[in-house]
């Protein structure tokens, strides 16, 4: 499979169907670094698409029949 195949076997099962792009990732960097979020002291916050609440490695490789070690 093709490096595009991969991505997109596995976002196919992201709620958003894509990776991020590098300006949604700067953009929770620059709140993160501005006075607006001078009131928040620690938290985790996912960028992740919506990846946190499905299983993306596992879905897409028990779709396609791979017997991969790990994702």
């Amino acid at each position: 499979m093709s490096v595009d195949g991969v991505f997109d076997k596995l976002t196919s099962f992201l709620p958003l169907r894509r990776i991020s792009s590098t300006k949604e990732v700067a953009g929770i960097c620059a709140f993160l670094a501005s006075d607006d979020a001078s009131f928040i002291t620690a938290d985790a916050i996912l960028v992740d698409g919506g990846a946190a609440v499905v299983d993306p490695c596992g879905a897409a490789l028990s779709s396609t029949g791979a017997t991969w070690g790990a994702c």
